[in-house]
C-alpha cells in the first residue's frame, strides 16, 4: 500500500559529511484508488435499495430493481427534482468508473481528475437534493452518502504524499 522512495535533498549535500539528509516520501495512492471504486460501486449499488420509507411502503427511484426480491417494488413518483437525484446518482457513479479507467489504463491523470471530482460533487448533490424534497431518507440515501465519503477520502489518499526529512540540513 506504501511506496517508499528516499533520494537526497539536493546534490551539493549529498557530496558534505555532516550536511547529508535524507528524504522518505510516502505515497498512499496505490491503495487509495481501492476507495474510490468502493464508493462508486456504492453509488450503483444505492439504486437497487429504497431511498425512503414512508406509510411503511419502501420507495425506489424510478427505473430501479430491488435488489432483495422480496421487497414490494414502488416508485417514487416522477417528477422533474427525482429525475435529476437519479441520473446524478447513475452519472456519478458511471464518471468515477470512467475516470478510474483514465487513470489506470490511459494515465490521464488530469482529466480522470475531473471526472473523480465530479463525480464526488453529483453524489452529494444527489443525497442533498433528495433530503430537500421532503422524502424520508433510507438506504439509498445512505449508501450515496458513504460512497461519496470514500471517493473523498479515495482522492485525497491518492493526492497526498508525505515527506520525511531526517539528517542534518544546512540551512545556507
Amino acid at each position: 500500500m506504501f511506496s517508499v522512495s528516499r533520494s537526497s535533498v539536493d546534490e551539493d549535500s549529498s557530496e558534505q559529511e555532516d550536511g547529508l539528509a535524507k528524504v522518505r516520501v510516502f505515497k498512499l495512492g496505490e491503495g487509495a484508488l481501492y476507495f474510490f471504486a468502493l464508493g462508486c460501486f456504492l453509488d450503483v449499488f444505492s439504486t437497487f435499495f429504497p431511498w425512503s420509507n414512508a406509510a411503511g411502503l419502501d420507495w425506489f427511484l424510478p427505473l430501479s430493481v430491488p435488489f432483495p426480491l422480496n421487497w414490494q417494488l414502488q416508485h417514487i413518483p416522477d417528477s422533474i427534482e427525482i429525475l435529476s437525484v437519479n441520473l446524478s446518482v447513475r452519472f456519478a457513479s458511471v464518471l468515477g468508473i470512467a475516470g478510474l479507467f483514465f487513470l489506470v489504463y490511459l494515465k490521464r491523470r488530469l482529466f480522470s481528475n475531473v471526472m473523480f471530482v465530479i463525480s464526488i460533487v453529483m453524489s452529494f448533490a444527489a443525497a442533498i437534493f433528495f433530503s430537500q424534497l421532503g422524502w424520508s431518507l433510507y438506504l439509498g440515501v445512505y449508501l450515496v452518502l458513504v460512497g461519496a465519503l470514500l471517493k473523498v477520502g479515495g482522492f485525497v489518499l491518492k493526492n497526498l504524499e508525505v515527506e520525511i526529512v531526517s539528517g542534518n540540513v544546512d540551512e545556507a
